[in-house]
């Protein structure tokens, strides 16, 4: 009993931080930069850029802002089902969930406020081969389905010997 209620605290957190995290970055970046002004870190390879997304991760999907909406709120209240019925998974399962559900409504605060999303991490070799710009948000959702991945790989691979 005592390890799901720490299991569920430890989401609780993680899901905390990441959300704070992209909070105070996003904030931190709209208040003191103009929309689409760019400054180089690390020559081209790494840029803040802020810009206004309407789509999800990664600039996909642009122009339906509602409908992404109303999608990512059901994924949150899905993960919060699964939530309930993986309470006796582990750690890691716990720590992804944290991560994806941090993300999670940092996006959906973001898209609430403004109706898109504000990203900054701009990330390339040149001008020419750019990954889309991201935000915090996007980057620790897609490490906690990355986790998930793994950990659910990993098992399916022992179960299966």
């Amino acid at each position: 009993m005592k390890k799901k209620k720490l299991n569920i605290k430890i989401l609780a957190i993680t899901a905390f931080i990441s959300f704070i995290a992209d909070l105070i970055s996003k904030e931190i970046i709209s208040s003191s930069m103009y929309l689409r002004e760019s400054i180089p870190v690390f020559d081209q390879v790494l840029k803040i850029t802020y810009i206004k997304n309407n789509g999800i991760a990664f600039g996909l999907f642009q122009d339906f802002p509602n409908i992404l909406l109303v999608i990512s709120i059901i994924v949150v209240i899905v993960i919060f089902y699964l939530i309930k019925s993986l309470a006796n998974q582990n750690l890691q399962t716990h720590l992804a969930f944290g991560l994806i559900l941090g993300g999670a409504f940092g996006n959906i605060l973001d898209r609430i406020r403004f109706q898109s999303v504000r990203d900054f991490i701009d990330v390339g070799i040149n001008y020419k081969l750019r990954w889309p710009i991201f935000n915090i948000a996007d980057s620790v959702v897609l490490i906690g389905v990355i986790m998930l991945l793994i950990y659910y790989d990993k098992t399916k691979d022992t179960e299966g010997l």
